[in-house]
């Protein structure tokens, strides 16, 4: 969009955005997915204007990581396999290397894979988690 605005002449409505913004604008579009991946509602209401800067530039880097483990989701894919699972009497030892596995797969919202095995369905807001991907 800001690619067709910048190309117009100035009587056609020529608007040149300028990096910062269109990367705030980027970021906000992050910023908005990374809080439904977390089932949240993306809301300003309680930000002030430095924090949601602040949550802007957060959610540009949380991308730029998602990123690098999209590049990365191949290889550690494969190092991460657990092989098929051959007799249901190793199911115990081969679970977790499942889960680690799926942990590994992105799936098409970014959220990795291993989040559709989880214990209570509505978690706990208030827990602490270790990084973004956990939460």
């Amino acid at each position: 969009m800001a690619d067709d605005y910048s190309r117009r002449t100035a009587n056609n409505g020529r608007i040149n955005f300028g990096i910062k913004r269109i990367k705030r604008l980027q970021n906000l579009i992050h910023w908005v997915k990374d809080n439904y991946r977390t089932s949240l509602t993306p809301t300003i209401e309680y930000l002030t204007g430095e924090k949601f800067l602040m949550a802007l530039e957060t959610a540009g880097k949380r991308s730029e990581v998602r990123k690098k483990m999209i590049e990365d989701s191949e290889t550690n894919e494969k190092e991460a396999s657990p092989g098929p699972l051959k007799s249901e009497l190793i199911w115990t030892e081969w679970q977790p290397k499942f889960v680690n596995y799926l942990s590994t797969i992105l799936g098409v919202g970014g959220v990795p894979l291993s989040y559709v095995i989880r214990d209570n369905e509505d978690p706990d807001r208030a827990e602490f988690f270790a990084n973004f991907n956990e939460q």
